[in-house]
């Protein structure tokens, strides 16, 4: 199955998230919190997704092999992209963060994440702003671009 172009613009990322899963999805099979079923339930549905896109995991295991400074510049880059995109995960999520506030039990903990959207949402209008700055923008082509 092919994946999606909007994930296809960050596979670096997307194939570090893999590893990430992979290993807390093993180290679940050793904890004591949950029943022995949900231990597998949750290794199998690692191992179907690992299934589903295995040419695309060969492929990108192969590329980090083969150059990983590369590697390593093209999720820099990766990662740099992704800012474009926050501001549609931000009109998405803060709904759900505001409906999931309103009739939350624990107050403390909706609280919070009402707090950590607060400052990526500053965050977000920070880095817009310096990067329709043109003194930025020039300190930036001068001095970064040629690293990546």
């Amino acid at each position: 199955m092919e994946l999606s172009s909007f994930l296809l613009q960050f596979r670096g990322i997307l194939f570090l998230f893999v590893i990430v899963w992979g290993i807390f999805s093993i180290l679940h099979l050793f904890h004591f919190g949950f029943s022995v079923v949900w231990r597998f339930i949750l290794l199998l549905l690692f191992i179907f997704f690992v299934l589903l896109h295995y040419p695309f995991l060969v492929e990108e295991l192969n590329q980090l092999t083969a150059n990983y400074l590369e590697y390593l510049k093209k999720i820099l880059k990766e990662i740099l992209n992704i800012f474009n995109y926050i501001d549609f995960f931000l009109y998405f999520f803060w709904p759900i963060i505001l409906i999931y506030s309103f009739f939350s039990a624990k107050e403390k903990k909706a609280l919070d994440f009402i707090k950590i959207f607060v400052v990526i949402t500053l965050m977000f209008w920070l880095i817009q702003f310096v990067k329709d700055n043109p003194f930025v923008n020039q300190i930036i082509q001068k001095y970064f671009i040629k690293y990546f």
